[in-house]
């Protein structure tokens, strides 16, 4: 999963969250908590929009949170994975605030590029600069 959709998922469920908070809100303070029990119709409505907006803003962060532990897991990048899987939220808004998309590659025994052999180059025979000597049988 690219980055550009992990931020796309994270900053999506921060809105439904909100969502969420205020419906839950709007249901728990104008009534008592011993009237709570009776459910009206405009209550059920911010039950149900609670349940709605909280599940969907679980999908898109669960989402985004396992894209960012692959992600992490790939680059083998184990203290941001460690970060990401004991404080979820303020470790991924930091990872992706701060973390470029890739990491810069080590080059290591295995990781260089492959030596291919160049083909000889070819370099027509020439004449010597020094002059022959007069007994050697390949000059004659």
């Amino acid at each position: 999963m690219r980055k550009k959709t992990i931020v796309i998922l994270y900053i999506l469920s921060i809105p439904f969250l909100v969502i969420a908070v205020i419906a839950s809100l709007l249901y728990l303070l104008p009534h008592p908590p011993r009237m709570q029990l009776l459910l009206h119709p405009y209550q059920t409505t911010e039950i149900v929009t609670f349940i709605v907006t909280i599940f969907v803003a679980s999908l898109l962060g669960i989402i985004a949170w396992i894209g960012t532990l692959i992600k992490q897991v790939r680059l083998k990048q184990w203290g941001w994975f460690i970060c990401t899987v004991l404080f979820t939220g303020i470790a991924m808004l930091i990872y992706l605030l701060t973390v470029p998309e890739t990491s810069p590659q080590v080059l290591g025994p295995g990781n260089g590029q492959i030596y291919q052999s160049q083909p000889p180059m070819y370099y027509p025979p020439s004449q010597p600069s020094y002059p022959p000597v007069t007994n050697d049988p390949k000059w004659q």
